[in-house]
């Protein structure tokens, strides 16, 4: 028992660590000059193949107990995250009807609680 609540202690020190570090690469549009985040290969892979299973994996656990409101607080925090990043790409994805100007229009109201281009483990919020 010792030693599965040891790891799942370990697990969730290495998600606070890996995510207070993660950062959003940008660029800016050529044509509008307006700041755009980059996909980040890591950082989707990170969050959704292995931090999110691992934390899937603990939930099914039997010694989740004691860490059971960490592990449900994180997995809300990254299922967050993941919707929120889905949605701004989606957002500024160039097409007819969507163009970066308006994409910033629409983004503007979304903010984070974060460090500038950082990622951190508390839960973005979207403001309007």
């Amino acid at each position: 028992k010792a030693t599965k609540e040891l790891s799942m202690e370990k697990t969730l020190k290495e998600l606070d660590t890996t995510w207070a570090g993660m950062e959003f690469e940008s660029q800016r549009h050529r044509r509008t000059g307006v700041m755009l985040l980059k996909s980040s290969e890591e950082l989707i892979e990170t969050l959704e193949e292995d931090n999110q299973v691992q934390l899937q994996n603990m939930m099914t656990s039997k010694f989740v107990g004691y860490f059971l409101e960490q592990v449900s607080n994180w997995q809300k925090k990254l299922a967050t995250s993941d919707s929120v990043i889905t949605i701004w790409f989606e957002v500024q994805r160039p097409g007819p009807t969507s163009r970066a100007s308006s994409s910033a229009r629409r983004t503007s109201g979304l903010s984070c609680q974060s460090t500038p281009n950082s990622l951190t483990p508390s839960t973005p919020t979207l403001r309007r």
